[in-house]
């Protein structure tokens, strides 16, 4: 397919702006999934149990162009398969390719896609499986497969490939299965089961999250697509008067569906809907379409303009948006003593220039790992936890080293480093004996099933070959 002068243009804006965003606003996934891929090919010490595997796996193929340029490289490769995948997507649903670009590269898409590392990867496969679908192709479970394990919300889009042809359903559900099972297997041989990483993902994010539940931001979410909403109501009840049409019904209940599922989710973080864009867009061409045939006006000109509007917007808010300065971590090696085991809310980022660093302790564990002699590094500007930046917390510890953007808690003594992969549900329970004297359930199964036994006892039957649930209910 012969690309078209408008692809390439849209094609160098996003990847420009993608550039932009990764050398002015470092990301904390992106350098976590970087130190997972370190880790899975031997070569790095900090491990997070609790992510997707498919980026680090592809993160670790480029790392033979070095690491730095593997995390551009991938920028680049994901957005040249992300354009690949829009042509297939609007054939396959006969839309002009420019036009559904142009409404699809909203300032929310743009914003969300890399930044935070697999957003944009995870959207494309899904997108090329629901292609592959409409076009009654078996293959399209692998792409949604591939898409499960690049964030592990995607999986209940297998569901769609029902509306494939009859005979392709079960082979497309059989090729869907294949990228979950084998990561599932690497879980099982190394933490003992099949579900440890998708478990720490869903008592971190929902379990243990219901201190932090939040109403639906529907202001935010108007705000995501304002420049459309008139076109995707006209989308909308355009798509409802035509109900039977497959396509129409698959894009209306991935819109169900994605609501759905950011109203169950206590944090209501916006990169949560991420994938809304793809029916968002979808109902929005259908509706511009309707206003160009009744004012007789192209939609690609209507598409134009919302692209435009939509690049304004983010220019306005990238002249106000904060810059963080990764140099705060670099200097921080200056006043380090390396030798010793280190804990720290920036974590992330002293890993990832070298440092061997344990996750930051909730403030009842302070007083028990300064006495054991370990070091904790405290970069207030980060927000969290709460008692970085208490003074009259701070000051009942011996203060090693302070200045503004750094304060080094010690007793003077050093453990040596001792950093290992922990789950979060381990990490957890070594608190709750730490501080309270009693252990939770760390079972992926119990914590995730435990409200259907019946899946439970086929899970614990799987891992470990007893169809039981586990007496121990503990959770918290």
């Amino acid at each position: 397919m012969k690309l078209q002068k408008g692809e390439i243009a849209i094609f160098f804006v996003t990847i420009l702006y993608f550039f932009y965003q990764y050398f002015f606003h470092f990301s904390w996934d992106i350098m976590t999934y970087v130190l997972n891929s370190q880790s899975l090919f031997g070569q790095g010490h900090y491990y997070e149990v609790l992510r997707a595997p498919l980026m680090p796996l592809i993160m670790g193929i480029l790392q033979v162009f070095g690491w730095k340029l593997a995390e551009i490289i991938f920028i680049i490769l994901v957005t040249i398969f992300f354009f690949y995948t829009m042509r297939v997507l609007a054939k396959s649903l006969k839309f002009d390719t420019i036009t559904f670009l142009l409404i699809f590269i909203s300032w929310y898409m743009l914003h969300y896609s890399v930044s935070r590392g697999t957003e944009l990867l995870s959207l494309s496969l899904l997108m090329l499986g629901i292609a592959y679908m409409f076009n009654k192709k078996a293959i399209s479970g692998v792409f949604v497969g591939l898409a499960a394990i690049a964030r592990y919300n995607s999986a209940i889009y297998a569901i769609f490939l029902l509306f494939n042809d009859k005979k392709k359903i079960i082979p497309s559900l059989i090729f869907f299965t294949i990228p979950l099972f084998l990561w599932g297997l690497y879980n099982r041989l190394v933490f003992g089961n099949f579900f440890t990483s998708h478990a720490d993902l869903y008592a971190l994010n929902v379990t243990y999250r219901h201190y932090a539940v939040e109403a639906f931001p529907w202001l935010k979410l108007l705000g995501m697509f304002s420049i459309c909403i008139p076109f995707i109501i006209l989308g909308l009840i355009n798509a409802i008067k035509k109900i039977k049409d497959k396509k129409n019904i698959v894009f209306l209940l991935i819109l169900i569906f994605n609501l759905l599922y950011f109203i169950k989710l206590p944090t209501k973080d916006m990169r949560y809907l991420f994938n809304i864009i793809l029916p968002v867009a979808y109902f929005c061409y259908l509706g511009i379409h309707t206003v160009g045939r009744k004012f007789k006006i192209k939609a690609r000109h209507i598409a134009i303009g919302i692209f435009i509007l939509n690049l304004l917007f983010l220019a306005c808010a990238e002249m106000y948006a904060e810059h963080p300065q990764d140099k705060i971590y670099k200097d921080t090696f200056d006043v380090l003593d390396k030798n010793c085991s280190t804990i720290s809310n920036g974590w992330i980022m002293l890993n990832y220039y070298g440092m061997p660093t344990k996750k930051i302790q909730r403030a009842a564990q302070v007083p028990i790992r300064i006495s054991e002699g370990e070091r904790i590094v405290l970069f207030p500007k980060l927000g969290e936890p709460a008692y970085a930046s208490n003074d009259s917390f701070l000051e009942q510890f011996p203060i090693l080293y302070r200045n503004d953007d750094v304060i080094i808690l010690g007793n003077g003594k050093c453990l040596p480093h001792n950093v290992k992969t922990e789950t979060y549900l381990e990490e957890l329970d070594r608190y709750i004996f730490e501080i309270h004297g009693y252990h939770i359930n760390t079972n992926p199964c119990m914590q995730m099933f435990r409200k259907i036994a019946l899946v439970e006892k086929a899970c614990n039957l799987l891992n470990y070959g007893r169809f039981s649930i586990d007496k121990n209910r503990v959770i918290e």
